[in-house]
């Protein structure tokens, strides 16, 4: 699980949250995030993504968020290394 807490909040009007998990230019893990999975208090998000898909090397996290059904705009972009 990736436990990610932004530092500006979630807007409030948000019809759908995704996350897409990149290495390189291949998406490793992504999907919808549920909205059981935000936390309005904190502006948390926990979206669930298997071990195997973080193998060594620079990884790329991209949320993205809409407001209306299908309009998403990119909302935090993350990069990390994974380390074994």
């Amino acid at each position: 699980m990736i436990a990610w807490s932004g530092s500006d909040p979630l807007p409030r009007d948000l019809v759908a949250i995704r996350f897409e998990l990149r290495r390189g230019d291949t998406q490793v893990a992504g999907g919808p995030v549920p909205s059981s999975s935000v936390s309005a208090a904190d502006g948390a998000l926990d979206v669930q993504v298997p071990a195997s898909a973080f193998v060594p090397g620079e990884h790329e996290l991209r949320i993205a968020v809409a407001r209306r059904p299908g309009a998403f705009e990119d909302y935090a972009r993350y990069v990390f290394t994974v380390r074994r």
